[in-house]
Protein backbone atom coordinates (compact mmCIF):
# COMPACT_ATOMS: atom_id res chain seq x y z
CA UNK A 1 0.00 0.00 0.00
CA UNK A 2 2.57 2.36 -1.18
CA UNK A 3 -0.20 5.30 -2.09
CA UNK A 4 -1.60 4.91 1.56
CA UNK A 5 1.98 5.82 2.78
CA UNK A 6 2.93 8.59 0.51
CA UNK A 7 -0.64 10.18 1.56
CA UNK A 8 0.39 9.80 5.28
CA UNK A 9 3.30 11.57 4.69
CA UNK A 10 1.84 14.14 3.05
CA UNK A 11 -0.66 14.76 5.96
CA UNK A 12 2.02 14.70 8.42
CA UNK A 13 4.25 17.18 6.12
CA UNK A 14 0.84 19.61 6.59
CA UNK A 15 1.57 19.08 10.08
CA UNK A 16 4.68 19.71 10.10
CA UNK A 17 4.48 23.02 8.30
CA UNK A 18 1.57 24.05 10.98
CA UNK A 19 4.46 23.41 13.52
CA UNK A 20 7.16 25.21 11.70
CA UNK A 21 5.65 28.38 11.31
CA UNK A 22 4.31 28.26 14.89
CA UNK A 23 7.99 27.58 16.58
CA UNK A 24 7.62 23.59 16.66
CA UNK A 25 11.02 22.82 17.89
CA UNK A 26 10.88 19.38 20.02
CA UNK A 27 8.60 16.30 19.07
CA UNK A 28 7.54 13.80 21.99
CA UNK A 29 6.38 10.29 22.16
CA UNK A 30 3.51 10.52 23.81
CA UNK A 31 -0.15 8.15 24.03
CA UNK A 32 0.79 6.38 20.42
CA UNK A 33 1.66 9.59 18.56
CA UNK A 34 4.16 12.22 17.89
CA UNK A 35 3.15 15.58 19.76
CA UNK A 36 4.49 19.32 20.23
CA UNK A 37 3.56 22.11 21.98
CA UNK A 38 3.05 25.34 20.31
CA UNK A 39 1.03 28.57 20.27
CA UNK A 40 -0.95 29.81 17.92
CA UNK A 41 -2.81 33.68 18.18
CA UNK A 42 -1.39 33.39 21.82
CA UNK A 43 -3.25 30.18 22.64
CA UNK A 44 -1.56 27.07 23.42
CA UNK A 45 -1.85 24.19 20.72
CA UNK A 46 -1.03 20.45 20.80
CA UNK A 47 0.25 19.17 17.00
CA UNK A 48 -0.52 15.37 17.15
CA UNK A 49 0.95 13.16 14.38
CA UNK A 50 -0.87 9.74 15.41
CA UNK A 51 1.95 6.19 15.06
CA UNK A 52 -1.19 3.94 15.05
CA UNK A 53 -3.08 2.35 12.40
CA UNK A 54 -5.55 4.40 11.07
CA UNK A 55 -8.39 3.23 12.48
CA UNK A 56 -6.69 3.23 15.87
CA UNK A 57 -5.86 7.29 15.79
CA UNK A 58 -9.18 8.11 17.09
CA UNK A 59 -7.77 6.39 20.32
CA UNK A 60 -4.74 8.29 20.69
CA UNK A 61 -6.35 11.68 19.99
CA UNK A 62 -8.96 10.98 23.23
CA UNK A 63 -5.89 10.28 25.29
CA UNK A 64 -4.43 13.12 24.64
CA UNK A 65 -7.54 14.86 25.02
CA UNK A 66 -8.44 13.59 28.38
CA UNK A 67 -4.91 13.83 29.30
CA UNK A 68 -4.47 18.09 28.41
CA UNK A 69 -8.31 18.22 29.34
CA UNK A 70 -9.03 19.28 25.93
CA UNK A 71 -12.70 19.95 24.73
CA UNK A 72 -13.69 17.67 21.02
CA UNK A 73 -14.83 21.36 19.91
CA UNK A 74 -11.52 22.38 20.31
CA UNK A 75 -9.83 19.25 18.01
CA UNK A 76 -9.02 20.16 14.45
CA UNK A 77 -8.53 16.76 12.32
CA UNK A 78 -6.76 16.86 9.10
CA UNK A 79 -7.62 13.46 7.62
CA UNK A 80 -7.73 12.14 3.45
CA UNK A 81 -10.91 10.65 2.28
CA UNK A 82 -12.39 9.20 -0.52
CA UNK A 83 -15.28 11.91 -1.49
CA UNK A 84 -12.51 14.99 -1.81
CA UNK A 85 -10.61 16.23 -4.93
CA UNK A 86 -6.68 14.32 -5.36
CA UNK A 87 -4.43 17.44 -4.21
CA UNK A 88 -7.21 18.77 -1.54
CA UNK A 89 -7.23 17.93 2.22
CA UNK A 90 -10.28 17.81 4.52
CA UNK A 91 -10.74 19.14 8.13
CA UNK A 92 -13.12 18.67 11.19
Amino acid sequence: MRTRAILLDFLFLAVDELGRRHGANYWKSQAGALTCPVTVNDKPVLLVKPQTFMNLSGVTVARLADEFEIDSEHILVIHDDLDIEKGHLKHK
